[in-house]
């Protein structure tokens, strides 16, 4: 082959390699902008999950379960039982599911096995609501928060500590002769359950983290306080203050690893990156000592409203306490 043959040959290969070369730059090019793509749907997704409360997991989340249960529990209230409410179930009905009663509750406490039926009611009020804006706003909190607690505490402790700060607002709710429905008790004790957490972290903060959260509380705590005077009257308030000092109490108790907990909810960042912060509790004798406050508060709390439920029936005729146990179960 001459020298022009060389050369023609070395240039169309010149040229095979520029349109392979940059036929590959595109194709790489479109690979980015599709992993850029891809990865700002990603990120959008994990902002989406951040603001309603972290990684929601599709199975068997026991949050998820218990709203299915609310909603049921509705349609079988408003639509099924009578009488037939339709858009909102009837006060007879919710006391005949399990609505708290301290009348019903104390025929249990005196008289034992024959009115076990009625220690549904301490735990009953929880899966019921009075409306259909009642039953959204409490399902919406228990995704916002109880999702990210379910997923931090797992099933098992999630599950005592929703039913077991329900409990306690329902029995303070009964200690100071006040009856109702909804979830919002067990509703607070996931902020008490947070404050908890975030007391138990506290001394390992930076100032500025302390300063967010300082921020976050005051406003939290305002409010908070506007909630309960705008709704003064149509709110259980004692039943909110027991979940939210059940929460309190029972979150140490459960706290197996405090460092995996996140301070107050999952919204402080570090300001540079938009990354939780991370929080290590090195103060051992912090947790013990939340533990132990918490198990003998919590403890002496559920008697005295025991005692506040028995007691009860001192400011009636003892004749009509018997005859309103024995109505129970003969209407």
């Amino acid at each position: 082959m001459d020298r022009d043959g060389r050369q023609r040959c070395h240039h169309s290969g010149y040229h095979r390699r520029g349109r392979n070369f940059v036929r590959g730059a595109m194709q790489r090019d479109g690979d980015l902008e599709e992993a850029a793509a891809q990865h700002h749907a990603s990120s959008a997704w994990q902002r989406i999950k951040t603001y309603i409360g972290g990684h929601i997991r599709p199975r068997w989340s026991l949050t998820l379960i218990i709203i299915a249960i609310q909603v049921a529990l509705y349609v079988v209230a408003s639509a099924i039982m009578t009488p037939r409410g339709w858009i909102a179930p009837s006060p007879s009905v919710l006391q005949r599911l399990g609505a708290s009663n301290y009348k019903a509750e104390r025929c249990l406490l005196l008289y034992g096995l024959p009115y076990l039926w009625e220690i549904r009611r301490f735990f009953m009020p929880l899966l019921l609501h009075l409306s259909i804006p009642h039953l959204l706003f409490n399902a919406s909190f228990e995704v916002s928060s109880g999702a990210r607690l379910e997923d931090q505490l797992g099933m098992l402790r999630f599950s005592i500590l929703f039913l077991g700060s329900g409990l306690c607002g329902n029995l303070l709710s009964s200690a100071c002769r006040v009856s109702g429905v909804g979830a919002s008790t067990a509703c607070y004790s996931l902020i008490g359950a947070d404050l908890a957490s975030s007391w138990i972290v506290w001394p390992s903060l930076d100032q500025d983290t302390k300063a967010r959260s300082m921020q976050q509380l005051k406003a939290m705590a305002v409010g908070l306080i506007l909630w309960e005077v705008l709704l003064h009257g149509s709110v259980d308030h004692f039943g909110h203050l027991g979940g939210l000092i059940g929460g309190l109490l029972i979150m140490p108790l459960i706290l197996t690893h405090p460092n995996a907990v996140l301070i107050i909810p999952h919204t402080i960042y570090n300001s540079s990156r938009r990354v939780p912060v991370p929080y290590q509790a090195h103060d051992e004798s912090r947790v013990k000592m939340a533990r132990l406050i918490g198990g003998v508060t919590l403890a002496a709390a559920i008697t005295a409203c025991f005692a506040a439920i028995i007691l009860s029936r001192n400011a009636e005729e003892p004749a009509g306490v018997e005859k309103y146990c024995e109505s129970l179960y003969n209407r």
